[in-house]
């Protein structure tokens, strides 16, 4: 047996900001309709307003240029679990749009969802310790 924990898919961990928990599509994309509620859902913090952006179309193209030609970073749902999805980036894109504020906040929770998870070896600690020692003596 492994002393090593599991590690989850980080893919399909759960975000949440603001006390909203982010869905996530098949394909690994963020709900973009959840982000902005968690934000505060104002009229401002539109979604179209920001899609509309040239600098947002610009970073779109960017991502699709450095990953796979056949997924959308992009992509909107219809339906009782629909709405705009959308890679990281796009989401931290948004975020920075919002409020430097909001992006702080929007940085924070992924980063919480990322080291959840990270796997520890249960001496990983003690073999630290030990090996300093060795060195230093």
């Amino acid at each position: 047996m492994s002393n090593v924990a599991n590690l989850s898919d980080y893919q399909t961990q759960e975000v949440v900001i603001e006390g909203i928990t982010v869905k996530q599509d098949a394909e690994g994309r963020y709900c973009l309709t959840d982000v902005h509620k968690a934000a505060g859902g104002e009229a401002k913090d539109k979604l179209n307003n920001w899609l509309n952006l040239d600098s947002t179309w610009e970073l779109r193209k960017e991502i699709l240029k450095a990953g796979n030609p056949a997924f959308k970073p992009l992509t909107a749902k219809q339906g009782r679990y629909g709405g705009t999805f959308t890679v990281k980036e796009l989401v931290y894109a948004y975020a920075t749009w919002v409020s430097p504020e909001y992006h702080l906040k929007v940085i924070r929770a992924y980063d919480q969802m990322v080291t959840d998870d990270v796997a520890v070896h249960e001496n990983s600690a003690q073999d630290l310790l030990e090996k300093s020692q060795s060195i230093d003596g």
